[in-house]
Formats: structure tokens, C-alpha cells, sequence
């Protein structure tokens, strides 16, 4: 039998590299598509989640008490890189909606709104699943006293929950 912690291990490791394409392909200036990039980063999370161990996963809808804070905190952790790799899109859009005094259809080519969407969508999916998983540890009494990440993530999901909200008026 193979030990969880290898495969917590494995596993944040793996996750800590595609971090390091957000830091390089999305938030450094690059030769490519913005947005291309923030879609090429998010394809390498979804990959990353779909390659995890049976062991690790768990279902967002239906989060069991049982679970280990490691196997939270690696959840956490994906959640939260999408949301980098996509908020700053969010942020774009917002801009966009503040600064134009136009509808997304106008503002925006057919391609880019299409691309566009699917980025949005993740990053609000992210936030809803991260504030799922951080208000059942609330509530389990599982979330760390005084811990800056937990606070931090917590922040992060609720600033792009009202951003969405705001930009969906």
C-alpha cells in the first residue's frame, strides 16, 4: 500500500508547476495572446484534476467531513490557481464594462466572447467550490485559527463572486 502523503505530494508538486506557467504566461509580458494563455493554463489545471488519484478526489457537491485537511488543502489550492488564471479576464471585463458604455456583444469580438465565457465561467466555478470547501471547514471547526492562506482564499473567492456579481447587472 502506497502512502497518501506520497500521492498529497505528487500532487502539489505537480500543481506547483502549472503555478509557475500562471506567474509566467499570464502576469510577465509575453509575445502571445492574453487570453490564450489564460486558456492554455486553465487546460493544464483541468488536466492536472483529471489526472488525480480516485484517493484525492472528492465530490464539491456533496463534501464529506471525513475528508483530510491535506486532501482540502490541495482542493484549495487548485481552486485558487484557477481563480488567478482567470480573474485577471475578470478584471479585464469589469474594466471593460466600467470604462464602455456598451453592450459585451459590442465591446467584444465573437471569438474573444466565446473565450472569454468559458474563462469567467471557471473563475466563478472556482469561487463558488472554494467558498464551499472553506465554509465547510468553518463549519466542521476544521478551517486554521488565524491562518493568513485561509483568510486569503477566502478573500479571493468573495471578491470575484462580487465582481461577477456586478458585472452580470
Amino acid at each position: 500500500a502506497v502512502s497518501l502523503d506520497i500521492y498529497h505530494f505528487v500532487s502539489q508538486v505537480r500543481l506547483a508547476k502549472i503555478t509557475t506557467q500562471i506567474i509566467t504566461k499570464i502576469y510577465t509580458r509575453n509575445p502571445y495572446s492574453f487570453l490564450h494563455n489564460c486558456h492554455a493554463v486553465l487546460k493544464q489545471l483541468k488536466n492536472w484534476f483529471e489526472s488525480l488519484p480516485a484517493e484525492l478526489k472528492f465530490d464539491y457537491n456533496d463534501i464529506k467531513t471525513a475528508t483530510t485537511r491535506s486532501t482540502f488543502n490541495l482542493h484549495i489550492n487548485y481552486n485558487y490557481s484557477i481563480i488567478i488564471a482567470t480573474r485577471p479576464v475578470l478584471l479585464y471585463v469589469f474594466n471593460s464594462i466600467l470604462t464602455e458604455n456598451r453592450t459585451k456583444e459590442k465591446i467584444y469580438e465573437a471569438r474573444q466572447l466565446e473565450l472569454i465565457s468559458v474563462l469567467l465561467e471557471s473563475c466563478v466555478q472556482a469561487a463558488e467550490i472554494q467558498s464551499r470547501i472553506l465554509a465547510k471547514l468553518y463549519y466542521d471547526g476544521k478551517l486554521a485559527n488565524r491562518s493568513f492562506l485561509d483568510c486569503h482564499y477566502i478573500f479571493g473567492a468573495t471578491t470575484v463572486l462580487i465582481l461577477t456579481g456586478y458585472c452580470s447587472m
